[in-house]
């Protein structure tokens, strides 16, 4: 039976995310891989015309939030997957293929739905306790947009009024470190598992704290 594909919405920002094969952590250094994966990133966000909204790099997968108002994201993440795999397969001379499978798109309907997946994205290296702040962690667009390493990977100001990471750097930073519940982090989990985000009626995940409205 064919897998079902979502129906994108140039309106819709898309979370994608890959993993690993049998979860396995790349076989190179995470920094040889964060170079590998920005430059493609760079690649596909002027090639296809994607605009990159965060971006998370761990030890045997990623997370990727963009927005595409040209239909362009399946050619795009084809050709990304496929070039980043054939780069850390060369450069580490394995057998195997890289990923486990193909990438998984999930879209987001909503200013509410797209707060959530954001601040869940640049919290992944707090939940594995690899950092205690969201912005020390390198692998991560965070760390470029508050000019902590060099910023390779282009990242869109299309959201800059709802995630003011510059203007107002101090709130933005507090809400993105606020942590989640356990319940919370579950929902938000499930929502992504499915081709178009959403979360259950019997509660609402936290979304803003000292942001301005949009």
């Amino acid at each position: 039976m064919p897998r079902k594909k979502p129906n994108y919405n140039p309106e819709h920002p898309i979370h994608i995310t890959a993993r690993c094969i049998n979860q396995m952590w790349f076989d190179l250094p995470l920094e040889e891989v964060w170079i590998i994966f920005s430059n493609y990133l760079y690649f596909i966000s002027h090639a296809f015309n994607i605009e990159i909204i965060s971006f998370v790099l761990m030890n045997n997968h990623f997370h990727l939030l963009v927005h595409d108002s040209n239909f362009n994201i399946s050619k795009a993440m084809c050709y990304f997957m496929r070039e980043v795999s054939k780069s850390i397969t060369i450069d580490t001379k394995r057998v195997n293929q890289t990923f486990g499978g193909p990438f998984h798109p999930t879209v987001i309907g909503s200013t509410e739905h797209l707060l959530n997946v954001y601040k869940y994205i640049y919290q992944n290296p707090l939940r594995a306790k690899i950092v205690s702040r969201a912005e020390e962690y390198k692998f991560s667009t965070l760390h470029g947009i508050l000019g902590l390493s060099q910023a390779t990977i282009p990242v869109t100001s299309r959201y800059d009024n709802l995630f003011p990471l510059v203007q107002d750097t101090s709130h933005t930073l507090s809400w993105l470190n606020h942590h989640y519940d356990d319940i919370e982090i579950d929902l938000i989990r499930k929502g992504l598992r499915s081709h178009h985000f959403k979360i259950g009626k019997k509660r609402s995940c936290r979304t803003k704290i000292d942001l301005p409205s949009i």
